[in-house]
């Protein structure tokens, strides 16, 4: 069957369904017309290595209408419940309460358990409203025989491309200087940089000190390794020391639930896990760190909500005694991502409204302040956040640009004040358009939004109460990533079609922001760093742009091109200054690549924790060290 067989199917089918008014025939029909060219810009946006197939793209087709009628078909399943009652909950603050006991939590769950306050997400749907259906799911001590004179550590190297400055995110490679560590599923790898002399020095075995066998992300802190594992719906926090060369357990942390996200500040890990229940008996119910159960006092509950989950926000403190120091959890149905602020831990919630069958995103707002986690506040605003750079916190206020989607899109920006109250709004932005990237500077926010054109729209917030659109850029392709260049520019790295672009935009006045420079790479159509922006290497005081990237290989069509790249902005143009080829058969090795430097020199570590060493003032590879057979090749 065909694209269009198949939307003719749906027409017919149509005819039988009995929905709202907003959901009437008419009105699907506008969304079938529409449904291949949505299809296809969603697939733009994921970057797919090749074309759709007509199979895929009949599938995804298929898959976003049905998404949406499932939405509503079986929305008779899910009956408002009841609000809060006292004889199970305790109210401590407006819109928060707290649980009374879990036997209590365990009744009324029971007791209402074909009841349901609205109708959330599923994965599917999270995919589908990203258009991400196709997305890729992916101990001894070892010295080197060769005697070398040992460089000092170097004060000059790569921090993690984070969102906030000052709140420091895991990742798989990490650096102090002194080491680079690459965490690779069972195992870390501890590498000495030191140009030509750069060596391994530490391979640790990780089901050797925790039953877990993984590791997901890790964080650094003076000479402690933080690692994050997670299986069988317990996180784990294993705490290493590598000082003097020598490995040493500190402590291990377990805390119930899926590994979601961490962030450091200071001293401090904050650590955010999802625990699902299926069952509701009081076992089940009761979420546990360290095996000892949580105290109901600090399980908040925001009133009509769907209890599937409890989102768990537990800290702990690296300094002199490595120790759990406090944590608060929400139990909500489980959608969830965060941004966190120098000050403040904004867990948002997205779902779909029941009456309105329109997004809308629950935030929570809570303080942090040395590892003591405490919510102030919380709103629900119609929409959802294109990703974590789409909200931003600056003197007091919130700002966020969000994304509304009925039969077309439209969006939003909202500023609320240290209560989450709107005082501010712009909206019906861009309609039949979405949010894909944005960027806060201060008292200017800019953001991309994507059909058929990118705009970049620069908005004044010098008045949290009255912002305004200042300017809007009309070009090709649209940037799913951006970064403040330097005070006069702004960085963005998408797609034009289906070739990664590079494009370099003058804000030196931001009510006329213009392309200052553009680069699209022809052959290349994929890059993690479009969806992980820890994957981009990118360091404007050394003028270097990295990623790994990979497309069609013009020698051989049956084989992708992988490798990577650096770029500089030079002389108002971006130089290509250098391509590792990392092509091999059924090996992404570009995936989970990263770059950093530390001195004078560029270490790019692949997925198998090889390393590439390169000199940054010429851009040569000098060379190459293997992570498994602990080796060194010189090259030059």
């Amino acid at each position: 069957m065909n694209d269009k067989e198949f939307i003719k199917v749906l027409r017919k089918q149509k005819e039988k369904i009995q929905v709202p008014d907003s959901l009437k025939p008419e009105n699907i029909d506008k969304l079938l017309e529409n449904a291949d060219d949505k299809v296809v810009s969603m697939d733009v946006k994921k970057a797919s290595k090749k074309k759709l197939s007509n199979v895929k793209k009949a599938f995804l087709i298929a898959a976003s209408v049905a998404a949406v009628l499932v939405m509503y078909l079986g929305i008779s399943n899910y009956i408002r419940v009841q609000r809060l009652s006292t004889e199970y909950f305790t109210e401590v603050k407006d819109g928060f309460s707290v649980l009374k006991s879990y036997d209590k939590l365990s009744g009324y769950l029971v007791a209402t358990k074909e009841e349901e306050t609205r109708y959330k997400m599923s994965d599917f749907w999270e995919d589908f409203k990203n258009g991400e259906l196709f997305a890729k799911k992916k101990s001894s001590s070892i010295k080197n025989s060769e005697t070398v004179t040992l460089a000092p550590p170097s004060d000059s190297y790569s921090k993690t491309n984070v969102r906030t400055e000052g709140v420091d995110e895991p990742d798989i490679i990490k650096t102090n200087g002194k080491y680079i560590y690459s965490l690779n599923y069972n195992y870390l790898y501890i590498f000495r940089p030191d140009g030509k002399n750069t060596e391994l020095i530490e391979k640790v075995e990780l089901s050797s000190y925790w039953d877990v066998g993984v590791g997901d992300e890790m964080l650094l802190y003076e000479d402690l390794i933080i690692i994050i594992g997670a299986r069988n719906n317990k996180t784990m926090l294993l705490v290493l020391n590598f000082e003097d060369e020598t490995i040493k357990e500190m402590e291990k942390f377990t805390v119930d639930g899926k590994y979601s996200e961490a962030r450091m500040s200071g001293e401090y890990v904050y650590l955010c896990t999802k625990y699902s229940f299926s069952d509701y008996d009081v076992e089940s119910v009761t979420p546990k760190i360290n095996e000892d159960s949580l105290d109901p006092s600090k399980v908040y509950i925001v009133d009509s909500k769907s209890y599937k989950e409890y989102c768990i926000i537990s800290s702990f403190s690296l300094g002199k005694e490595c120790e759990l120091v406090d944590y608060a959890a929400v139990i909500n149905d489980g959608s969830l991502t965060s941004y966190v602020s120098t000050e403040n831990y904004y867990m948002m919630s997205e779902g779909i409204e029941l009456d309105t069958y329109k997004y809308e995103t629950d935030i929570i707002k809570f303080s942090y302040d040395e590892g003591i986690v405490e919510p102030i506040a919380k709103t629900t605003v119609e929409g959802y956040l294109a990703d974590i750079f789409c909200i931003d916190e600056y003197d007091g206020y919130l700002r966020a640009v969000f994304t509304h989607r009925d039969y077309n899109y439209t969006n939003s920006l909202y500023v609320m004040d240290e209560n989450l109250d709107i005082c501010g709004k712009i909206e019906n932005i861009a309609p039949g358009e979405r949010v894909y990237s944005a960027r806060f500077q201060g008292d200017v926010a800019y953001f991309v939004t994507f059909k058929e054109v990118d705009p970049l729209f620069s908005v004044d917030l010098s008045n949290p109460k009255n912002p305004k659109i200042i300017g809007a850029l009309k070009i090709p392709g649209f940037s799913e990533y951006m970064h403040i260049w330097d005070e006069n520019h702004l960085f963005g790295f998408g797609c034009d079609d289906i070739s990664l672009k590079l494009s370099m935009f003058d804000i030196t006045d931001p009510r006329n922001v213009f392309e200052a420079d553009k680069l699209v790479i022809k052959g290349l159509d994929y890059s993690d760093a479009l969806y992980e922006h820890r994957a981009l290497f990118i360091e404007p005081e050394k003028n270097i742009i990295g990623f790994g990237a990979e497309g069609e290989n013009p020698y051989d069509n049956d084989k992708s091109l992988y490798g990577y790249f650096i770029y500089a902005y030079e002389d108002g143009e971006f130089v290509q200054k250098l391509h590792i080829p990392m092509q091999s058969e059924g090996n992404y090795l570009n995936e989970k690549c990263r770059g950093l430097y530390v001195g004078e020199y560029i270490y790019i570590v692949t997925n198998a924790s090889d390393v590439y060493v390169v000199n940054m003032e010429d851009y040569e590879v000098i060379a190459y060290v293997y992570g498994n057979n602990h080796s060194t090749t010189i090259i030059r």
